[in-house]
């Protein structure tokens, strides 16, 4: 990974698009940072002191030497994984959103008024992000790019014939050539010749037709874009094997080539590979530790994020999954599978250092 991202900087035009890359890596690794960073702070005060101050007193011995490494291992983890790079290395605003939610991941952590503070701005300015990089769009048009554009070819006969005289043939045809074809073509070409409340008409009718006419195929790609986005290394390998609905996984793979095709095929393959044993084996250890969540806030917090960041995506795109957008939900996933603390040292940091060994 390491070796990728260097040959990648090497190749990149600009100085000031190396700047704000090099800018978001250290971002990113900061926001990484500060969720382990709370997950020492949240649940260990013995009387109301910290921590460290306990550490100092001798009451929990040796506990913070032993996060330097722990700290330095995960953010190398995340950094140098693949799909994380892929991201990192192009000035993307989607990055700042996954720092944005993972310091309000770290704040959910903590206790004091302060970090109560940063979860609620967190929250706030990654819906603004959000908001922010996605075109005005409503709930009708929303659904027909996700509802009809896949089947819009063998659906526009079912249409009345006074229907498919409101209605341009080329704009139809045109219209289901990209997934932006809804909104971007037919849409507006209905919108230039009918009112409003026509074309919405229009667009239900269509919906209608695709949702009762191929019910089982909406349902089957809806969730495999959903895999898509909340296991991302997983359906990615099958993706790019024709195993799996998808139409922009390839595009992702061929850029992340560019910059050294070989170092980049043998990296990505290691990552996903990599990332499906570190899944099994790390929730095989979370059994056997049968299963207890130490921060209910913070699971709960990181849990609701990624199926509502993972949800929107899905609909929002139909189809043309990019793991750009889920640099967040791996860096969850990253976070917990490289949480190498031993058993008895979480004990001792939610006890006061009772059961510390």
């Amino acid at each position: 990974g390491i070796l990728w991202m260097c040959n990648a900087f090497a190749g990149m035009h600009g100085f000031g698009e190396g700047i704000v890359c090099v800018g978001q890596m250290a971002l990113l690794g900061t926001a990484i940072g500060y969720v382990l960073h709370g997950g020492i702070r949240c649940s260990c005060p013995v009387g109301g002191e910290s921590v460290k101050e306990n550490v100092r007193a001798g009451r929990i011995p040796g506990q913070l030497p032993l996060q330097l490494p722990r700290q330095l291992f995960v953010v190398a983890a995340v950094l140098t994984y693949p799909m994380v790079m892929q991201s990192l290395l192009k000035p993307d605003l989607r990055v700042v959103v996954a720092c944005i939610l993972l310091v309000g991941l770290g704040s959910c952590r903590l206790v004091v008024p302060r970090d109560r503070i940063l979860l609620g701005i967190s929250i706030v300015l990654s819906v603004g992000l959000i908001a922010g990089m996605t075109p005005e769009r409503n709930l009708l048009s929303l659904c027909s790019s996700r509802l009809v554009w896949t089947t819009l070819y063998q659906d526009y006969d079912e249409l009345t014939e006074e229907e498919n005289e409101k209605v341009d043939y080329t704009a139809m045809v045109e219209s289901t050539y990209e997934v932006t074809g809804v909104e971007n073509i037919l849409i507006p070409t209905l919108r230039q010749t009918l009112p409003e409340e026509e074309v919405q008409v229009i667009l239900k009718r269509l919906i209608s037709i695709a949702w009762h006419g191929h019910k089982g195929q909406i349902i089957k790609e809806i969730l495999w874009d959903e895999a898509g986005h909340l296991l991302p290394a997983l359906v990615v390998p099958m993706q790019l094997a024709h195993r799996a609905y998808d139409s922009r996984t390839g595009l992702n793979y061929r850029q992340f080539l560019q910059p050294a095709p070989l170092l980049g095929r043998y990296a990505m393959r290691y990552g996903c590979a990599w990332f499906a044993a570190a899944l099994v084996l790390r929730g095989i250890l979370w059994m056997l530790a049968e299963g207890r969540v130490k921060d209910r806030k913070a699971f709960c917090y990181a849990v609701v994020t990624a199926i509502v960041l993972s949800f929107w995506y899905t609909f929002s795109t139909a189809g043309r999954m990019d793991y750009r957008n889920v640099i967040y939900i791996l860096c969850l996933w990253l976070l917990w599978m490289t949480d190498i603390r031993p058993e008895g040292q979480r004990e001792g940091m939610t006890d006061g250092g009772k059961t510390q060994k």
